[in-house]
């Protein structure tokens, strides 16, 4: 579990406007003279009861001392009926030191820790990154990272770079109604603060709101008639052992989130009608 940072020296705080901009897979477009940075929080789609990933993208056009090495996000939902952070509750001891020395005493605080994912992002090498809850409600969440502490290290974004800065995960409510029809949650980024390597602040920075969609049918009805019973196994055995096709979507079967169908898809299946077993997290 991560301890409480220590980043006054390091990143400066100040307000950042978040205002809207496009960001896709597609090679980023030239920013005009002004911007330097830009995040973008990534549009997704889910299962009723999945568990998202949301990538967080972050694209650099900096001079060549300016290199991105810290940040301080903070993201909020905007549909708790649908979709929520899934928090973790922990503890951490810290000493503190009285005056005269027999003052001391320890202050236990609570953090409220949310999952997330570095490997193979921007943020992958980083030597602090955290995603906490503020209030534990899992309505929102604070993103904070730092390349590398005591300027050590060469862990930093480099200018003219462009990718994942790291991905968060939203869960789906389980018990969504199937009459609902307006299924998009916004992810919305409030006040947002980037550092150079120098503790100094990246400014002007531009930030845009991302989304999860929630799919009309659920992981597991793979005949797309709303519910998930033996009829879907039926389908997805005739799928997986004679390549019949199925009448909705590959992705529906695909328990194990693979990217595939396999027999382990079917074993799934057959657990959750049969003996009520859960689907994997995925």
């Amino acid at each position: 579990m991560f301890g409480k940072p220590a980043i006054a020296g390091r990143l400066l705080v100040a307000l950042v406007v978040c205002v809207g901009l496009s960001f896709s897979s597609e090679p980023a477009m030239a920013l005009d003279d002004t911007d330097t940075l830009r995040m973008e929080i990534g549009n997704v789609s889910g299962f009723v009861g999945e568990l998202v990933p949301i990538p967080i993208y972050l694209s650099t056009e900096m001079s060549d001392e300016d290199s991105c090495g810290g940040f301080d996000i903070s993201l909020s939902l905007s549909r708790p009926d649908l979709v929520f952070f899934e928090v973790d509750t922990t503890t951490v001891d810290s000493v503190i030191e009285g005056d005269p020395p027999e003052t001391t005493y320890v202050d236990i605080d609570t953090m409220y820790i949310c999952q997330f994912d570095t490997v193979g992002t921007l943020a992958s090498d980083w030597d602090m990154v955290n995603v906490r809850s503020t209030i534990g409600k899992g309505l929102e969440l604070q993103l904070m990272g730092m390349a590398d502490f005591m300027e050590q290290g060469n862990h930093a974004i480099v200018p003219n770079t462009s990718g994942v800065l790291l991905k968060i995960f939203g869960r789906i409510l389980a018990d969504v109604p199937d009459t609902m029809t307006d299924r998009i949650v916004n992810v919305d980024p409030n006040v947002c603060y980037y550092s150079n390597t120098r503790g100094a602040l990246i400014e002007p920075a531009k930030n845009t709101s991302g989304s999860v969609e929630v799919e009309s049918y659920q992981r597991g009805d793979v005949n797309c008639d709303t519910h998930v019973n033996p009829l879907d196994v039926m389908f997805l055995i005739n799928r997986v052992y004679r390549g019949w096709q199925i009448l909705c979507n590959d992705a529906l079967g695909d328990i194990n989130c693979s990217g595939g169908l396999s027999p382990l898809d079917v074993t799934f299946l057959v657990n959750y009608v049969y003996k009520y077993w859960p689907f994997p997290d995925c």
